[in-house]
């Protein structure tokens, strides 16, 4: 996060975000915390990133109604959402939740996170491997036929902040118990 937005609708939240990491989750998440980004509005990150879904919200342990999906910010950004529910912004530029109601008790959100280049979800070790490549460190698929793990074991991971992409293959195949690579 900035934490200096030149206008308040950028989303990058105050002074105390400022150098903060933004969320970047591969594979499911589950109830990570959201980054409220815009107290006035109930506006919070879920990820810097576009990400295939978020599949649900809670406030403490109960379960929130979904009111409206954007994928467009200004239409988003323009609408209230409704008391006791939440709206989704999932666009090029993050993804976002919008709370209806001021919450008493902590947010938390589900989903599944960050696509790959080809526009698709991504959980398995070498799916989420090969898609870091290509989208955070500009590899062509072509380039990684050698990730090949084999394994289909389904992972998550949520990172929050700047990673080289060497560090987070290494965390992606650690979720899988590979101990080297």
């Amino acid at each position: 996060f900035s934490g200096t937005p030149t206008w308040v609708l950028s989303l990058e939240g105050g002074a105390q975000l400022a150098g903060q990491g933004k969320y970047d989750p591969w594979g499911a998440y589950i109830r990570m915390t959201p980054v409220e980004v815009w107290p006035l509005t109930r506006i919070y990150s879920v990820s810097g990133y576009k990400t295939s879904a978020v599949s649900s919200l809670h406030e403490g342990g109960l379960t929130m109604t979904l009111g409206t999906a954007y994928t467009d910010q200004e239409t988003f950004l323009a609408a209230s959402t409704t008391a006791a529910r939440y709206d989704t912004l999932i666009w090029a530029g993050g993804t976002f939740v919008r709370l209806g109601s001021r919450p008493s008790l902590p947010i938390t959100v589900s989903g599944s996170g960050c696509l790959n280049p080809a526009g698709s979800f991504v959980n398995t070790v070498d799916g989420i491997a090969k898609a870091i490549c290509e989208a955070r460190a500009g590899l062509l698929a072509a380039d990684l036929t050698g990730i090949n793990t084999g394994s289909t074991a389904v992972v998550q991971h949520v990172f929050t902040g700047e990673v080289t992409c060497e560090a987070a293959l290494a965390e992606i195949f650690a979720d899988a118990g590979a101990i080297g690579w």
